[in-house]
């Protein structure tokens, strides 16, 4: 894979897809936290339908001192090429896009607590016939950092997560899980509950990877990278339902807070565990998404 990727190739990413993101240098913050997940696929077939969904938070309070939190999420689902300009990679289309991104700083002050959150979804509707194969090109990417210069006084946390399942069967209002994606990380600074979850491969899934982290200390980061493809072939008609989700948590807070932020930043909890509801709920229409 030919790619190498800097924190300020992420910071790109944010303004491309979503729009102009404010980062202030750790020279400039007291403590910083951000997260941004981000995937681009692109499938060998149209959808049958399609369907996204984004949601934001943010909460600032600051008694002493000064605090800027920010969430941004955007999602499409396209058949035309068109669509694929809305994609920071543009892979082409048909195809998807969707990034959620969080940001928290906190300025020089004894009393301040920032969280920012954001939540990405797009779901898409396929049919294959007997005989036929579904595949799919993607683009992962994950970034986490957190920093701080008073350990005795200021916390930062970050989690964000990339996750996709596709779920498949010959009925359309009964499906089942035939495969998950999932790339996910934390970062808690100071603190001991680090992690970062790489994905797995299986037969039909394969991927190129390029990750970087550092957990300690008074700065720490999550660099992630993923290039893959998909591939599955079918010997009975059969409909498809793919399931992006990507989220992502950023917190920053000084003592009298720093309890309130670790409550706050949820760990990653994998795709499966977030759409469940969803798929108990809607099921799979696809004329209802087709025609809305």
């Amino acid at each position: 894979m030919n790619r190498c990727l800097g924190k300020a190739s992420w910071l790109l990413m944010a303004s491309v897809t979503s729009g102009v993101v404010a980062i202030a240098s750790p020279g400039q913050a007291a403590s910083i936290a951000f997260s941004e997940s981000l995937l681009e696929v692109t499938f060998n077939q149209d959808f049958f339908g399609s369907a996204t969904d984004t949601n934001t938070d943010t909460i600032a309070i600051a008694e002493d001192g000064e605090v800027m939190v920010d969430a941004i999420a955007d999602a499409a689902a396209f058949n035309d090429a068109a669509g694929a300009d809305s994609c920071l990679f543009g892979l082409g289309n048909p195809g998807a896009c969707n990034v959620a991104f969080s940001e928290a700083i906190g300025d020089d002050g004894n009393n301040y607590f920032g969280i920012g959150e954001s939540f990405s979804e797009v779901i898409g509707d396929f049919f294959v016939a007997s005989g036929n194969s579904f595949s799919f090109d993607f683009i992962a990417s994950l970034l986490l950092e957190t920093e701080i210069d008073r350990p005795d006084v200021e916390a930062a946390q970050a989690t964000g997560e990339v996750s996709f399942a596709l779920y498949g069967g010959t009925q359309s209002n009964s499906l089942s899980l035939l495969d998950t994606f999932t790339l996910s990380g934390r970062l808690s600074t100071l603190g001991s509950d680090d992690n970062f979850t790489e994905p797995q491969t299986s037969g039909a899934l394969t991927f190129d990877t390029f990750f970087d982290t550092s957990f300690g200390g008074q700065s720490e980061f999550v660099d992630a990278f993923v290039e893959g493809s998909y591939s599955r072939s079918f010997d009975t008609d059969t409909y498809l339902q793919l399931v992006e989700v990507k989220t992502s948590s950023a917190c920053v807070a000084t003592a009298a807070s720093q309890q309130d932020c670790k409550q706050s930043v949820p760990e990653p909890t994998g795709v499966l565990a977030l759409i469940a509801p969803l798929l108990g709920l809607t099921g799979f229409s696809f004329k209802k998404r087709l025609h809305g």
